[in-house]
Formats: structure tokens, sequence, C-alpha cells
């Protein structure tokens, strides 16, 4: 029974982290398009390259968190 759940948190965790990093790789290229267009378009392009920098910043943070977590469940498992 407490194999079972934490094997359907393992899931969760793994489907959550794979959501997190695809949310990292679009925000990533879009900063990226930003700084482009800051060179050309001034400081409204690189203030928002800022604030999507700091979500990126969150985002990896909220990875770290998720990953540490299943680490931990993993060698649960083990034993």
């Amino acid at each position: 029974m407490m194999k079972e759940k934490i094997e359907q948190t393992l899931a969760f965790l793994n489907d959550a982290i794979e959501t997190k990093k695809d949310k990292i790789s679009v925000l990533a290229k879009q900063i990226s398009e930003d700084a482009l267009d800051a060179r050309v378009d001034g400081p409204n392009f690189a203030k928002a390259a800022l604030e999507k920098a700091q979500k990126l910043n969150m985002y990896y943070t909220e990875l770290g968190d998720l990953e540490t977590q299943r680490y931990t469940l993993q060698e649960i498992l083990k034993g």
C-alpha cells in the first residue's frame, strides 16, 4: 500500500518535473528574443527580459525542489 502511494507520487513528480522543464525552455527562448529586441527597441524590452529572468530563476528553484523530493522518494523505495 505504501509502496503504491510512493510510486503514484513519483509518477506525479516526474510529470511535474517535465512540465517545469518545458516552461523553462519556453521562457528561456522568450528571454533570448527579448534580449535581441532590447538592443533595438530599448529599456521596455530589457525590463520584460529581466522580469522573465526572475521568473526563470523561480522555475529553476521549483525544479530543484521537485527533483529533491523525487530523489528522496526513490531512496525510500530502495529501502
